[in-house]
């Protein structure tokens, strides 16, 4: 028993670690193509949003499966964004309108427990591999 949960621990912190790497260069990646087309190069910020953050996501989600810790479960893995989205508006507003938190510290800690929560709701749906 001992070795089969020091085996799933270990899998569990390997797939972390990929989730956080990942998740960070794409974040990076996409602050920076914002800023280029957006703010240097003026382009229409709704067209280009969509553009940059639709096409991360999908480099992103294809690279999670590349590096061997998610399985190739597209529909599953945007179900899920799509509801921590929701779930990031909803309690962006809450914290800041309701609580009186500011709104950067408020976002900052939603994006920090969303991050480490949706590593667990992935796990849950048994889309991480082990």
């Amino acid at each position: 028993m001992k070795i089969f949960v020091d085996k799933k621990f270990k899998s569990y912190r390997t797939n972390f670690q990929k989730y956080t790497v990942i998740g960070s260069i794409f974040s990076l990646l996409e602050i920076f193509f914002l800023w280029i087309f957006i703010d240097l190069l003026n382009k229409p910020t709704l067209r280009y949003s969509i553009i940059i953050i639709g096409a991360l996501t999908m480099l992103k989600f294809y690279s999670y499966v590349m590096s061997g810790m998610m399985k190739n479960r597209i529909f599953s893995y945007m179900l899920v964004l799509g509801i921590f989205y929701v779930l990031n508006v909803v309690f962006v507003w809450l914290l800041v309108e309701v609580i009186g938190l500011s709104a950067a510290f408020g976002s900052a800690f939603l994006t920090a427990a969303f991050f480490v929560f949706r590593f667990f709701i992935y796990d849950r749906l048994h889309l991480l591999r082990y």
